[in-house]
């Protein structure tokens, strides 16, 4: 009887969740049928990919497809000279990647998403043992989700291998992260329709 419960209770909550997004889907494609015939281009502030405040699209999202997808990781001069400041000093204890607003598509067969840093052939094959390997995390039962992790052993792994260095800081400013989803076992394959998009991906480093 309390099993029976159980799967009432999870149906309902499912169902609910469906008509949720049935509703949010209607709604977008309202907004860009109507953005789309007053040809007008809606802007707001925002957080982009490089975490600077400015003019950003609300309706642009980043997306990570089936296979690896690498984004560049634009660094503020303050955050990357505070980031050059604790690596050098081996002081450097937090260092916070942040992907806000992660939103699934066709993604129940996806068992988690593996992070690495300055390694875009990162792919599947490639394991947590990798000395890029940042971290992983799976989906929770949120429709929309963020995830933060704190990626200053990676940092200072890669500083003290000299993969990252002052000029490759001060010249590229930026740093390219790899996201890699894997799926289960039982399948050989995500579906076509597959797609992870998230609004942005920021680095934060506090004063420590």
């Amino acid at each position: 009887m309390l099993e029976d419960r159980f799967f009432t209770w999870v149906a309902m909550r499912v169902s609910r969740r469906a008509i949720f997004r049935l509703i949010a889907i209607a709604l977008m494609s309202c907004i860009s049928v109507a953005c789309s015939a007053s040809n007008s281009d809606v802007r707001a502030e925002g957080a982009d990919l490089s975490g600077n405040s400015g003019k950003s699209d609300p309706m642009t999202m980043n997306i990570i497809n089936n296979s690896s997808s690498t984004f560049q990781l634009e660094i503020g001069d303050e955050v990357r000279q505070t980031l050059k400041l604790h690596l050098e000093g081996g002081s450097l204890k937090i260092a916070r990647l942040v992907i806000r607003d992660v939103y699934p598509q066709a993604a129940k067969d996806l068992k988690g998403v593996r992070i690495f840093i300055e390694n875009p052939d990162a792919d599947a094959n490639t394991t947590i043992d990798d000395q890029h390997y940042i971290s992983s995390f799976v989906l929770g039962l949120e429709d929309v989700q963020s995830q933060q992790f704190n990626i200053a052993p990676t940092l200072s792994r890669l500083w003290h291998a000299g993969i990252i260095t002052p000029a490759h800081l001060d010249g590229r400013k930026q740093l390219q992260v790899t996201f890699v989803p894997i799926h289960w076992d039982y399948v050989t394959a995500f579906p076509t329709d597959f797609a992870l998009t998230f609004k942005s991906l920021t680095l934060e480093v506090p004063n420590q």
